[in-house]
């Protein structure tokens, strides 16, 4: 997951440049953190709309096994 104080959005996009888009889950640490500087970091990554919807739950979909919308 994208959790912890140093995720930022270089990071992710590398990530995702590495193919592993699949395999990332959002996180916040929250209550440590604030949420909203890890939606940040997705949301201002340099990365398809795509690939944000599956970090920021559809991967979680998968992995739980939790039905779509």
């Amino acid at each position: 997951d994208i959790s912890g104080d140093i995720m930022d959005r270089h990071f992710l996009e590398g990530m995702v440049r590495e193919g592993v888009q699949r395999k990332i889950l959002f996180g916040s640490d929250y209550p440590w953190l604030d949420q909203r500087a890890h939606l940040t970091c997705v949301y201002l990554a340099a990365v398809p709309a795509e690939v944000k919807g599956m970090i920021l739950g559809e991967n979680a979909q998968t992995v739980f096994g939790l039905p779509g919308e």
